[in-house]
């Protein structure tokens, strides 16, 4: 073992995953929330190195977590929370710590008025619990309507409109079952876990051959680089179940025996068979009490390391394509927007410019434009950046869960400094530049066939009756079959929603799939759809929006 395999062996930080519920165990339901904690971790650098999913039984879930508390440095434990007679989570964890349950009074006086005496079970924890509150978006007037991670000591029983906590006891964390609630309570923990000193590192390449025809190159090169590196090979399918290509991924803690990996792995290719290469890696977030010289220093280590090794952006790509001779509209359309963007950066500065961004296909596509544009624009500068991409996240009263975690991944994968807030369009700018009044431009991806575009041109202020701010709009040239063709051609990640037949996003009960991506019923009887990118005319990509049930 080397002097780099040694630190990272002595500093890795490791993690164990509890998911309780019969109903788990008998396939009543799926189990989301150990797939979404593992991917988080990793992100975060820590090791996930075992998940168990045990019934709802005090004895088995105590002993569970005694061995996971006492071998991974964090344990996280997924349901049985609630107030019902199957929710016995707290009870075996508290046994678990040999401790005894009390009543919270902070946790009383969160649920206010509603508190009734089936609230109780839910009040009653481990004597040494701490509570950790997810962050919430900021309301148009300003306020959170939520506080942020805090220990009961200091938390403010007024607070009644917090949603319920995540729950540390001692390296436990207790999280919600239910998903949704789940990630509110890993977001409010997240800050509060250790940071390894090692990152994850990770090359993936597909594959043109048949999983059988790499058995043999595959062991060889696994011998030459293990323990170091772990090899792993999946067989992608098609709708036929025939095997379309192989993803070869390549990990390691160590950077530069990465590298030698990847090297070695593509040697023993042929070149003819390897249709595309990525990188990534962990992006190792900081503790929130760390100072901002530290912050703004990772952020710009973050945005040249991401940007530049994993290459994610494609920037020599789109470059190439917005300066082709034989231009297309496409690429004209490319080319113009870029020129837009940076424009507007002209005018406004880093500071005076922010990204409107809800998660949608075309705000997606600005996204990817506006982080090459910012990137050109770091390569030249010698300071580090004051902060990320400033990016406003205006949330509808009902959200997909599809496109809250897609906003969460794009934030930390563009390192956006990203602003949440609940209220109407006008409110929400009002509230964006009273708190940054530095913004003087917001970007918007607005193209020529969306509602009352018709006519815009790039540069407009706002209305006389709304808060002044400059709306730019670069890529109102595209077409719908061009912002599907950036974000495939180029690979960048979108919305999984669109690829269940979903055209145009809005809020859940003002969105449906695409009655033109119609393709029928399967056995199950459940109706079946083609992806967005399948649709042959743009003209109905709204077919899918509709107009929310009256309340009267």
């Amino acid at each position: 073992m080397d002097g780099e395999e040694a630190d990272c062996a002595k500093n890795r930080c490791t993690a164990g995953i509890i998911v309780i519920g019969d109903e788990i165990l008998k396939g009543h339901v799926v189990d989301v929330n150990s797939h979404y904690l593992c991917r988080e971790l990793w992100n975060l650098g820590i090791d996930v190195q075992r998940v168990s999913v045990v019934g709802d039984v005090v004895g088995v879930i105590e002993d569970e977590v005694r061995r996971f508390s006492e071998e991974y440095r964090h344990v996280f434990t997924c349901g049985g929370v609630g107030p019902t007679h199957d929710d016995v989570t707290l009870q075996a964890i508290a046994s678990a710590f040999d401790e005894e349950l009390r009543e919270d009074e902070e946790l009383i006086a969160l649920f206010g008025q509603n508190f009734t005496e089936p609230c109780r079970k839910m009040v009653m924890v481990p004597s040494s619990t701490k509570l950790c509150f997810h962050p919430q978006p900021v309301n148009a007037n300003g306020s959170q309507s939520g506080g942020v991670e805090k220990e009961s000591h200091n938390a403010k029983a007024e607070d009644t409109s917090l949603s319920y906590p995540a729950l540390q006891i001692h390296n436990v964390f207790a999280l919600p079952g239910v998903p949704v609630f789940m990630k509110d309570g890993f977001q409010a923990v997240k800050s509060l876990l250790s940071q390894p000193e090692c990152q994850f590192h990770m090359f993936e390449v597909r594959v043109d051959r048949q999983e059988t025809d790499l058995a043999a190159t595959l062991c060889t090169v696994q011998d030459d680089i293990q323990p170091a590196v772990q090899l792993g090979s999946y067989p992608q399918f098609d709708d036929n179940r025939s095997q379309s290509c192989v993803v070869l991924r390549l990990e390691s803690a160590q950077h530069e025996k990465l590298t030698q990996a990847r090297k070695l792995l593509l040697r023993r290719l042929s070149e003819t068979s390897i249709l595309e290469t990525s990188v990534r890696r962990s992006t190792r977030s900081q503790s929130t009490s760390e100072s901002a010289d530290s912050t703004s220093s990772t952020i710009r280590e973050h945005e040249q390391a991401t940007f530049a090794t994993a290459d994610h952006l494609s920037v020599d790509k789109v470059l190439h394509l917005a300066g082709s001779p034989r231009a297309s509209d496409f690429s004209k359309a490319v080319a113009n927007a870029l020129c837009i963007i940076e424009d507007a950066f002209s005018r406004y500065g880093p500071s005076g410019v922010c990204l409107c961004f809800n998660g949608g296909k075309d705000c997606t596509v600005l996204m990817h434009l506006l982080s090459i544009v910012r990137q050109r624009q770091l390569n030249q500068q010698a300071a580090p950046p004051e902060r990320g991409i400033l990016a406003l996240y205006i949330r509808s009263n009902d959200p997909f869960a599809e496109v809250e975690e897609f906003i969460r991944d794009s934030a930390e994968r563009y390192h956006l400094d990203l602003l949440t807030v609940d209220g109407s369009y006008k409110d929400a700018l009002k509230w964006l530049i009273e708190a940054h009044p530095a913004v003087k431009g917001v970007l918007m991806g607005t193209r020529r066939t969306d509602p009352y575009a018709a006519n815009l041109v790039p540069f407009v202020m706002t209305d006389k009756d709304w808060p002044q701010v400059m709306r730019v709009n670069p890529i109102l040239d595209f077409t719908y079959s061009d912002v599907w063709r950036f974000l495939r051609d180029l690979n960048v990640p979108y919305c999984s929603l669109y690829d269940k037949g979903y055209t145009s996003l809005g809020g859940q009960s003002t969105t449906i799939r695409n009655p033109a991506l119609h393709v029928g019923s399967g056995e199950s009887g459940q109706s079946s759809h083609l992806p967005a990118f399948l649709l042959n005319d743009g003209e109905r990509e709204r077919d899918g929006r509709v107009k929310p049930a009256s309340t009267s």
